[in-house]
């Protein structure tokens, strides 16, 4: 079985290294065989959010858009957290692909005591 690795990403466009590292890794992961979720709170909730856009370049030169891509293309998921979800007015026809708002608390609990790594970003 696949280890099940939660990436916790409380930032977007406010802190572009922290985001471009947690979808890079989160990419490789995937790509390595473990199944990645990034549980998205706070400023993170902002990354799934179409109308947010995501053409900020990195200083490796990739726009965050294309490094979320990545991440998707490569099998990881999305999960936000409903109350900051609910804060930003981010509903299932703003998500981008591969993200989905989690139903309530037991759903991010859950999450969080089935993983077997925790990062935070």
């Amino acid at each position: 079985m696949a280890q099940r690795i939660v990436i916790h990403l409380t930032h977007a466009a406010d802190n572009l290294t922290a985001t471009a590292m947690a979808l890079r890794l989160g990419a490789t992961l995937q790509a390595k065989g473990a199944q990645v979720t990034l549980l998205l709170d706070l400023e993170g909730a902002r990354v799934v959010d179409t109308r947010q856009p995501l053409d900020l370049v990195t200083r490796r030169g990739k726009a965050l858009s294309e490094l979320y891509d990545q991440f998707v293309q490569a099998g990881g998921t999305s999960l936000v957290c409903p109350h900051c979800a609910g804060a930003i007015g981010l509903s299932a026809e703003t998500l981008r692909p591969g993200a989905a708002i989690a139903a309530d608390d037991e759903a991010l609990a859950q999450l969080i005591l089935d993983a077997d790594k925790i990062l935070d970003y």
